[in-house]
């Protein structure tokens, strides 16, 4: 009977040595995977996927902003220049308000042909049902319309006047700058002009209700482009001084676990939704995003973003978009209600439009990460590397809580970029 029990043990011990053998084999496959080590934490604990980490960011984002609601929020993947001259480099910017965008947490062109929210807007005013004005109604509109029309006929020969002079004197300043300076008898015709279509309006509404009041107000947009009230842009100048004065307004966010957590206990966009589970944080400038993702362990990691100078733009489109009209009539009363659910909705056309642009100059991103995790960045020093929106090139050194605490699993890793205009790096949306 010993001699069946040693047998019986001695076949035990062999399965387990053979399981260790195996588990041994399969993480050393692991490690040498693609040539490339894959890094893990000592310390284990979760790793962090790109969907935790954007959410981190996106809370706080909002945080320092001090942007409210839920919804509405869109990270730009990629961000957009922020040009200064609105009348020459405006393209990328009339493209980002023009454009609508897919329903989620990153602002995304949506795949439809010729797609646009002014093109859009008009199509969803063509369907709504309108008050039918008395013939009394008609004719007292008439008389307010063509007295508004009076007006403007006087403001577009100003106009006209102004921009000959400018072509024929330019002064080597912008052309909404010249008008100001050089042709301030314009600014008459405009209050005139804007009083008459103010009570045209206010008539208009009063007896033929909103929808009347957004068609007429349409009816002036020539459909080319989208215009939005330039003024408002006007924050893009004093950036632009600021800048060129040395003079900075900064910015510095840490995402870490406790962004994370407390982005949980919203009900925001659900990154894990929109980011497949195999995407990195991190990828090599116009390379695959699935080359890297953190193995660090969330207790350590850290990621802190501070820039030169911040600002934001409340944008919003000019007088022929009326932003009421959606809130009130969204769900009709329609000419044909089949049509209406392309405008709204998650794959709706104009369920998100275009509120406010966080805009950063000269961002950098410290990054703290295992020793482990850092030897991919090592790798790479000096190279330029993409982490979440922002790209710049690598340097990497001790992180000063690894110096303070004689921790010497950390590390820091800094990416600085070069760019010499502020980006967009956010937009904030009416939800629709």
């Amino acid at each position: 009977s010993n001699s069946k029990k040693k047998k019986k043990n001695m076949k035990l011990l062999i399965a387990v040595l053979l399981t260790l053998a195996i588990l041994a084999i399969v993480q050393a496959d692991l490690i040498s995977k693609n040539g490339e080590e894959i890094l893990s934490d000592t310390n284990e604990g979760s790793a962090l996927s790109a969907a935790k980490i954007w959410r981190g960011y996106a809370t706080e984002i909002k945080r320092f902003f001090g942007i409210s609601g839920n919804k509405g929020l869109q990270m730009l993947k990629t961000p957009i220049p922020a040009t200064y001259d609105l009348k020459d480099g405006s393209q990328d910017l009339t493209e980002l308000l023009d454009t609508p965008s897919k329903w989620g947490p990153f602002r995304s062109p949506l795949a439809s042909k010729d797609a646009s929210i002014a093109g859009d807007y008009g199509s969803f005013l063509s369907i709504l049902k309108s008050k039918k004005l008395s013939k009394e109604d008609e004719e007292r509109l008439d008389l307010f319309e063509s007295a508004m029309n009076e007006k403007k006929i006087v403001l577009n020969e100003q106009l006209e006047r102004c921009q000959g002079r400018f072509d024929r004197n330019n002064r080597g300043k912008s052309y909404p700058e010249y008008e100001r300076l050089y042709c301030r008898f314009i600014a008459d015709a405009r209050i005139s002009y804007d009083v008459a279509r103010v009570t045209y309006e206010n008539e208009l509404d009063t007896v033929g209700g909103l929808v009347s009041r957004a068609i007429s107000s349409y009816k002036e947009y020539d459909g080319s482009v989208y215009k939005y009230k330039e003024y408002q842009f006007s924050t893009l100048k004093s950036l632009r001084s600021k800048i060129d004065q040395g003079n900075s307004n900064p910015f510095a966010i840490i995402v870490q676990q406790s962004s994370i957590d407390s982005s949980k206990k919203s009900e925001d966009w659900n990154y894990e939704s929109h980011i497949p589970k195999e995407e990195g944080f991190v990828s090599e400038e116009n390379g695959d995003s699935n080359s890297f993702s953190f193995k660090t362990a969330s207790s350590d990691f850290q990621m802190k973003i501070t820039a030169e100078n911040k600002a934001t733009i409340q944008v919003s489109p000019d007088n022929w978009y009326n932003t009421d009209v959606l809130r009130e009539h969204k769900k009709g009363p329609f000419l044909d209600s089949s049509l209406a659910k392309k405008f709204f909705g998650p794959t709706g056309k104009l369920n998100l439009l275009p509120k406010t642009l966080y805009m950063l100059y000269k961002p950098t991103v410290h990054l703290t990460v295992s020793s482990k995790d850092a030897q991919f960045f090592k790798k790479r020093q000096g190279a330029t590397i993409k982490v979440g929106p922002f790209v710049g090139k690598i340097s990497v050194k001790p992180d000063k809580r690894e110096v303070d605490s004689n921790n010497s699993n950390l590390q820091t890793v800094v990416i600085e970029g070069d760019a010499t205009n502020p980006v967009i790096i956010a937009v904030d949306n009416h939800v629709f």
